[in-house]
């Protein structure tokens, strides 16, 4: 009998735990000692004991894997380009009034949205969105991208402080969709201390963060 992950659940292994992510509830969590040996040996395709498949059903029982006898093979975690760059450690080019704009406005949007809907539904939005996305990329796509890290380093200087990680991305992700650019939006965790962390990535470049401050979080969601 083989498991896979149930809807909205996703893991990575930072150190030497797994971290899980429940989007459906917005909640971060480890598993118990036990059912997290198990996972380990399972998804590193050991041989199991006995007590190692009560454990799994036991994770079953809660909601976090579902037994399918189709899953030959184990659930994986996600993998994202390791980036080589961050375009905030470069000079940043001078930023227009309409670029601004826009990315104020994505901003105000993103708050919105993020008050009033379950983030699980504004990333199967964003996903959806992206994998539809129909656009022809921008002819000129360096100066498209400059001029989005440009507008977003400046719209960063206007609004609140309570614009968190995840608020920007989600913002910056919108606009570069509307460009008909199709970056990813990563969420990466670190342990001990526990600490999540969201950025948006194009390639091997990053876009909203410093080069240093993402190498610290291993992704766990990439949108």
């Amino acid at each position: 009998m083989g498991y896979r992950l149930n809807e909205g659940m996703y893991f990575c292994i930072a150190g030497t735990r797994t971290t899980w992510l429940d989007l459906r509830r917005d909640a971060y969590f480890q598993l118990v000692d036990e059912d997290e040996v198990a996972f380990q040996r399972y998804t590193r395709g050991l041989r199991l004991t006995p007590a190692d498949l009560t454990r799994l059903r036991h994770i079953s029982d809660l909601g976090i894997l579902v037994a399918d006898p189709s899953c030959v093979s184990p659930p994986t975690q996600i993998r994202a380009r390791v980036p080589a760059r961050s375009l905030l450690d470069t000079t940043v080019s001078s930023v227009s009034l309409w670029p601004l704009g826009l990315a104020l406005y994505y901003h105000t949007q993103t708050t919105f949205h993020l008050a009033t809907q379950p983030v699980w539904r504004i990333f199967g939005r964003l996903a959806a969105r992206k994998h539809d996305n129909v656009l022809p990329v921008a002819s000129n796509l360096p100066i498209e991208i400059a001029r989005t890290v440009g507008a977003f380093s400046a719209a960063s200087l206007l609004i609140s402080s309570s614009q968190t990680c995840l608020r920007r991305s989600i913002a910056m992700i919108n606009y570069l969709y509307g460009r008909g650019i199709s970056a990813d939006l990563i969420i990466g965790i670190k342990d001990r201390p526990f600490e999540a962390h969201a950025w948006v990535q194009y390639g091997d470049q990053v876009l909203n963060d410093p080069f240093d401050k993402v190498l610290e979080f291993t992704p766990l969601v990439v949108v």
